[in-house]
Formats: structure tokens, C-alpha cells, sequence
């Protein structure tokens, strides 16, 4: 049961995250939580497969987020594109409102809101 919560609550902690390597740091809280629950369980096996298996992962992971990071970084350029034509807005509304009154046709429903 512990090694459930704790695999439970790694992981929603990890979701929260802004950090790369804090997230991966709650991962793996996260997978150690599942190791125990696999302990827990009698699947000794498993659990040192998961073991070996994350350490391995993990560690290119961690060697590796600090690359991937800064290349990120440096490939987002903002553009500076120009804003959308006019035209394109009307259209595109104009298409939305068409395809909304045109399902409402296919279920047969009104656009009439009734009170009481």
C-alpha cells in the first residue's frame, strides 16, 4: 500500500512540474513507489528487472535533458508574421457558424432557448 501511494503521488507531483530534471526527479520517485508495490506483491524478479531497466533509462534521461533543453531553447525563434487577413476571419466565422447551424439541422435542434 505504500509503495502504491507513493507511486500515486510521485506521479502527481511530477505532473505539477515546471523544472525538466525536477520532473524526472519525481519519475523516478514515482517508479520506486511501483518497485516497492512489485516488492509488496513477491515479484522480487520484476523488481530488480525495473530496477536495472529505469536505472539505465534514467540516466540517459538525466545526462540528457540538459542538451535537449538548451537546444530547445535555442531553436523556439519567434517570427514575426503578420496577422491573418481579414477575409480569412470572415470566412473561417462564417464557416463555423454554417457548420454549427448545420449539425443542429442534422439533430433537428433549435436555437430558441425556452425558460421554465
Amino acid at each position: 500500500m505504500v509503495g502504491a501511494f507513493t507511486a500515486l503521488f510521485a506521479s502527481l507531483v511530477m505532473l505539477t512540474q515546471t523544472s525538466v530534471k525536477r520532473s524526472l526527479a519525481y519519475s523516478t520517485i514515482a517508479q520506486m513507489g511501483f518497485m516497492m508495490l512489485q516488492c509488496g506483491l513477491g515479484a522480487f524478479a520484476l523488481a530488480v528487472l525495473h530496477i536495472v531497466a529505469h536505472s539505465l533509462y534514467k540516466a540517459h534521461a538525466f545526462l540528457s535533458s540538459g542538451s535537449i533543453v538548451s537546444m530547445t531553447r535555442s531553436a523556439w525563434v519567434p517570427s514575426e508574421r503578420p496577422g491573418a487577413h481579414p477575409l480569412i476571419l470572415v470566412i473561417t466565422l462564417s464557416s463555423a457558424i454554417a457548420l454549427t447551424w448545420g449539425v443542429g439541422a442534422i439533430f433537428k435542434l433549435s436555437p430558441r432557448v425556452t425558460l421554465g
